[in-house]
């Protein structure tokens, strides 16, 4: 895949997709959402997908979402649209 200027583009994307559902609008995650998502990543040439796996706790583990059958489902279906995306964890703040 070749980057513009030699970049390689990253987005950080919400919880939908690990958790799903939107938790501002209890959204469900569907097929479609994954499948627009990863079109939309490989039209702007997008490379790495930073993915929210939630706050962390006070004892330094994430969520139970970022590990379930949901996320990783996500997950495997958008390297089934988009092969060459690579996902990361996106981690952030502490929940008390």
């Amino acid at each position: 895949m070749k980057h513009l200027y030699g970049q390689q583009n990253a987005v950080w994307t919400e919880s939908i997709y690990l958790r799903g559902y939107k938790p501002s609008t209890d959204e469900k995650l569907s097929n479609k959402h994954i499948k627009e998502y990863a079109e939309t990543l490989k039209k702007n040439k997008i490379k790495y997908a930073y993915l929210f796996a939630g706050p962390y706790g006070e004892d330094g583990h994430l969520p139970e979402y970022a590990f379930s059958e949901i996320a990783i489902n996500s997950v495997k279906t958008l390297k089934a649209y988009y092969p060459e995306i690579v996902i990361l964890p996106w981690v952030g703040g502490v929940q008390k």
